[in-house]
């Protein structure tokens, strides 16, 4: 098996430099406007960069599919002679990283969610909203794959060295957003002034608003509850989101190197004599 070209710390890195650029890039000339560009701008930085469908949630598209493909072409790859708890663990895994590539890139759940909110006309349902009530099933049916991935066959994987933060590290940030995501709405709807007042999102808005400089000027006319939820909803799902992915990818990368490696030591091992 050839060795990628790629580590799986690189493409790791590869996110976090891009984070780092998007969110600087967000301060400087959303924040504190030190190039002037806040006049010119048709909407703010943070929502170019960072809203669905936008640049970061590009990259997320491009490292599920890769994702998704990698583990199922190495799954093929070490069919018969690899670890069998590997090959699962990558089928399960390729399998969630395509329910998340769909949802992602179709946003399935707003359209189902906009089906139940007609249905129910926008009353709340069991103290949640109807678009809550949709996510918290939906994104419990979506993890699925990743979570019986895990559970069953985390353990072999875990037994690679080199897997091992990639796969504490992407469970982790998609088992933050995916949990925040269902749970966004949780609290909001009752206010008459705005459906996001008092949402879970909504109020981690508020702290990100708190710690922000010009915050002021990045709501751009959104009303103040729904500028709010957007900041969680934005660059703090999607940079989560983004880490999570990337981390996933390492984890199929590190094994094609693993089992690359075990290649090459069995091709150099000299053949004794019977």
């Amino acid at each position: 098996m050839r060795r990628p070209p790629a580590s799986a710390g690189s493409i790791l890195a590869g996110a976090l430099v891009w984070l780092a650029l998007a969110w600087g890039a967000v301060l400087v000339s959303d924040g504190l406007d030190l190039l002037g560009w806040r006049a010119h701008l048709q909407e703010p930085l943070w929502q170019t960069l960072f809203l669905n469908r936008r640049p970061t949630e590009w990259l997320q598209w491009v490292g599920l599919a890769a994702t998704y493909g990698g583990a199922w072409y190495l799954a093929a790859r070490i069919h018969g002679d690899g670890d069998a708890g590997h090959r699962r663990f990558l089928l399960w895994l390729g399998l969630g990283a395509a329910l998340m590539l769909i949802e992602d890139a179709g946003d399935v759940r707003h359209i189902i969610a906009l089906y139940v909110r007609r249905a129910v006309d926008d009353a709340l349902v069991l103290g949640l909203h109807p678009a809550t009530l949709v996510d918290i099933p939906y994104f419990t049916v979506l993890a699925g794959p990743l979570i019986y991935a895990l559970v069953r066959y985390g353990r072999s994987v875990w037994e690679v060295s080199g897997s091992r933060p990639y796969l504490a590290l992407g469970y982790a940030s998609y088992g933050f957003a995916g949990a925040g995501s269902a749970l966004s709405g949780v609290g909001g709807g009752r206010a008459e002034s705005s459906v996001y007042l008092g949402s879970l999102y909504e109020r981690i808005g508020r702290t990100i608003e708190a710690l922000l400089p010009g915050s002021e000027h990045m709501a751009a006319g959104l009303e103040p509850a729904h500028f709010r939820f957007l900041l969680a909803d934005g660059p703090v799902e999607e940079s989560l989101e983004l880490v999570g992915v990337a981390c996933l990818l390492s984890v199929v990368v590190a094994l094609a190197r693993w089992y690359a490696d075990d290649d090459r030591e069995l091709a150099a091992a000299p053949v004794s004599d019977p």
